[in-house]
């Protein structure tokens, strides 16, 4: 028997916490790269960057502004007040790279190990290294034997998992 377990993706969280610290960083720029032809322009349009940096989870989930859209005009407002293409050339492509590495993160069960699999590791654990695994309400809970746990979300539109199923599952694994 094998459960394929898919974990929440909050990958949405994680790019808007990306976009706040480029369009920060966007706005440092702006005043450490001054434009001396005009200074005015450069602090206004450095005062606009950080403003979208406050308000980035507002653009973002509430005025439903594609990623895509909101560093653009970043890096048009950066190329007008830094007069270098290169700064917002770097923005977007920072911006772009979480696309890139976005991967679900599933969490794979069968008879021989548990393997895990995130954005940045693929880790496969055998049976002796946990003390319990339990699904319950849409929440993983993976117990070391090291002491170590972790509770991870399900997500619940995935198809779901008979609890029962996969509870006896691992009682009978965790036995051997």
């Amino acid at each position: 028997m094998k459960f394929t377990i898919l974990l929440k993706d909050n990958n949405n969280e994680i790019d808007a916490a990306i976009c706040r610290a480029l369009l920060l960083l966007s706005f440092l720029v702006t005043f450490l790269y001054k434009n001396e032809l005009n200074a005015t322009l450069n602090l206004s349009m450095g005062l606009v960057l950080l403003t979208g940096a406050i308000f980035t989870k507002y653009l973002l989930f509430q005025l439903r502004v594609k990623k895509i859209i909101l560093l653009s005009l970043a890096a048009i407002i950066l190329l007008i007040a830094t007069s270098t293409f290169t700064f917002s050339l770097l923005l977007l492509l920072f911006g772009m790279l979480t696309n890139l590495l976005h991967k679900t993160p599933v969490i794979t069960i069968d008879a021989t190990e548990v393997r895990i699999n995130k954005v940045l590791s693929n880790k496969g654990y055998k049976w002796a290294e946990f003390s319990n695994i339990i699904l319950k309400d849409n929440l993983l809970t993976i117990d070391f034997e090291d002491n170590k746990i972790l509770q991870l979300e399900v997500d619940e539109t995935a198809k779901s998992i008979d609890e029962a199923a996969f509870n006896s599952f691992c009682h009978g694994c965790l036995q051997r």
